[in-house]
């Protein structure tokens, strides 16, 4: 390769030669994106939403895998998996911030879980909820 010795450049990162840079107003990616390609985001989606059979209780049930996720976490955590907690936490409390709960005794009487001792357990549950939903 022969260099035009008119034109003097520095050699180095980023400084290609002239004859090699690309023109003023040339892509260096004529064709662009093809149309109908689908990022990472919208395929993991897709493949989410699709439905499939189970077999839950001797019953046949038609859910989307992501829902079968979803009872898998919440499974998981009833079980004391640590990981499957935490997720359940923050995203149950983002759901319960979106979602009215109860305030009043009326309504309260409504939501009796057994004993006193398990309305206690239960009212330091939600306040745990709303507190990681507001930071």
């Amino acid at each position: 390769m022969t260099r035009n010795t008119e034109e003097p450049y520095e050699i180095g990162r980023g400084k290609p030669p002239p004859h090699t840079r690309f023109k003023p107003g040339q892509s260096g990616n004529p064709r662009g994106r093809p149309r109908g390609s689908v990022d990472f985001g919208r395929a993991l989606l897709a493949a989410a939403s699709e439905t499939v059979v189970i077999t839950e209780n001797g019953r046949k049930l038609r859910l989307s895998k992501l829902d079968i996720a979803a009872r898998q976490v919440a499974n998981k955590a009833a079980s004391g998996d640590h990981r499957a907690t935490e997720l359940l936490y923050k995203h149950a409390g983002t759901a319960l911030a979106v979602e009215p709960v109860a305030t009043s005794s009326a309504d309260r009487a409504e939501l009796s879980f057994g004993t006193e001792d398990d309305e206690q357990v239960l009212q330091i549950f939600v306040e745990r909820l709303r507190k990681e939903g507001s930071s």
